[in-house]
């Protein structure tokens, strides 16, 4: 396990439970941000032919949906009063009683698209260096 890397890629779930916290993101966009961030790790992993994608970006994935996830917990308030297009699934729950799911949905998600990123990453530098064996 490459932990230097899965904890910087991992660290972007801070960023994005910051940005839909304290500025909001409509529920449409946020998939495409989080798209565009794998991308991203995509690009980073196979740019390094890193020999376990697939691991790497799934603990990195998970890292960054429990740190999401918490970083909208702690500021519960201030992401309802940002994101008035989730008013209707948060309503009535504070903080407390919210962070199962939000950490879960984080957990959840985390572990798909890191599935998903790894996988794509991996068979980008199959095809792309083993090629030529």
């Amino acid at each position: 396990m490459d932990w230097p890397l899965i904890l910087r890629l991992g660290s972007l779930g801070v960023l994005m439970g910051l940005l839909t916290s304290l500025v909001g993101m409509p529920v449409s966009v946020e998939p495409w941000v989080w798209i565009l961030i794998y991308a991203i790790w995509i690009a980073v992993l196979v740019h390094r032919r890193h020999p376990a994608p697939i691991r790497t970006a799934t603990a990195a994935s998970l890292l960054a949906g429990a740190l999401a996830g918490t970083a909208q917990t702690l500021l519960f308030g201030t992401y309802r009063a940002n994101n008035p297009w989730s008013a209707d699934q948060i309503a009535g729950l504070d903080a407390t009683s919210a962070a199962p799911g939000v950490i879960g949905t984080g957990l959840a998600a985390g572990l798909i698209f890191g599935l998903v990123t790894g996988a794509v990453a991996r068979v980008i530098i199959r095809r792309r260096f083993c090629s030529a064996l």
